[in-house]
């Protein structure tokens, strides 16, 4: 059953407009463009929810100050911190590659 199904796909999929018979290499330099791609929106989405849960912090305040007397502000309160630790999760892993820090002549020195 599996078998014929596949063979049904492999069909439909060999006979869409942008694919042809001898489209292999062609194919390999799509999809290692969808992987640039794909590796450029996830470090930018990284990027921005790192530098977004720095500032986060700071609307607690004001929301605090006012006091928290009604529903709504107690959702504006849980609202902002479900931000900030979604924007902390997101942008945990950014810098740990290595690539937006100093390496070798661009490292400062440290002064003694």
């Amino acid at each position: 059953m599996w078998g014929s199904l596949l063979r049904d796909g492999e069909r439909t999929w060999s006979r869409l407009p942008w694919r042809s018979a001898d489209d292999g290499e062609g194919s390999s330099s799509r999809s290692q463009a969808h992987r640039g791609l794909v590796a450029r929106l996830r470090s930018a989405v990284t990027a921005a929810a790192f530098w977004l849960a720095i500032p986060l912090p700071f609307l607690y305040v004001p929301v605090l100050f006012s006091g928290l007397d009604g529903r709504s502000e107690y959702l504006l309160f849980g609202a902002l911190l479900l931000a900030h630790v979604t924007a902390l999760s997101l942008g945990h892993p950014y810098g740990t590659d290595g690539t937006d820090r100093p390496t070798g002549a661009d490292r400062p020195e440290a002064a003694d």
